[in-house]
């Protein structure tokens, strides 16, 4: 997850920095620049992008309109425009006499969203499919690059890379517990002894003597969000 950070003032860009360490998620990482220009510049891939309004080479808002493919948060000290600041691809807004208070939390509460609406087509052995990320449970790796999965309590299985880059492919949230196996961290329910207990899936998954504190650690800093 990319989350890229717009303003011109470096005290700010930095203050905000600083937040965003509070968030314990490995899978975050932060760019920040102080203006559009030289954010377009670099080419970041841009997940989630915390943008000022008012700044001397763009205004924030109308980037937003003109670029309705980003997902925006708006930091910023024009709590008048708010109202005219509304888009579909809008996700909240914090004004920066609140960035302690507020930004860690409306940011978890982005991502979160974020991570629910995205998707990824899979051709399987029952068909090429658009699955929502947030319902792939669990996977195992079978052999000769082929990998089962499920979604929904029904098995799936693709072909066509390894294991590791398969789940480098599903992205953020999912975490190996051994080997051969991975598990949508959303989906985990408890963990007793070595075991990870899965909601709507009648089976428990072996964690690996090596994982077992890592899947734990994990298990308890999302719990405690």
């Amino acid at each position: 997850m990319n989350i890229v950070i717009v303003d011109d003032e470096p005290m700010i860009l930095n203050i905000i920095q600083k937040q965003l360490q509070y968030i314990q998620d490995k899978d975050i990482e932060t760019y920040s620049f102080t203006s559009i220009q030289d954010m377009q510049k670099a080419r970041v891939p841009i997940d989630l992008l915390l943008l000022d309004i008012d700044m001397p080479d763009c205004d924030g808002i109308t980037y937003s309109k003109e670029h309705r493919d980003m997902k925006i948060i708006f930091v910023t000290s024009q709590g008048q425009r708010m109202k005219e600041a509304f888009g579909y691809n809008v996700y909240g807004f914090v004004e920066k006499d609140h960035l302690k208070e507020e930004l860690c939390q409306k940011v978890i509460e982005v991502i979160k969203e974020l991570k629910q609406e995205r998707t990824i087509e899979l051709k399987t052995d029952l068909g090429c499919f658009q699955f929502y990320l947030k319902d792939i449970v669990y996977g195992q790796y079978l052999s000769d690059r082929r990998i089962s999965f499920v979604v929904n309590q029904k098995s799936y299985i693709y072909k066509g890379k390894t294991f590791k880059e398969f789940v480098e492919m599903i992205g953020d949230g999912f975490y190996f517990i051994d080997r051969d196996t991975f598990i949508n961290m959303d989906h985990v329910i408890g963990i007793v002894n070595n075991q990870v207990i899965l909601k709507d899936i009648h089976q428990k998954l072996i964690i690996s003597s090596r994982r077992q504190k890592e899947v734990k650690d994990i298990f308890l800093r999302r719990k405690r969000k």
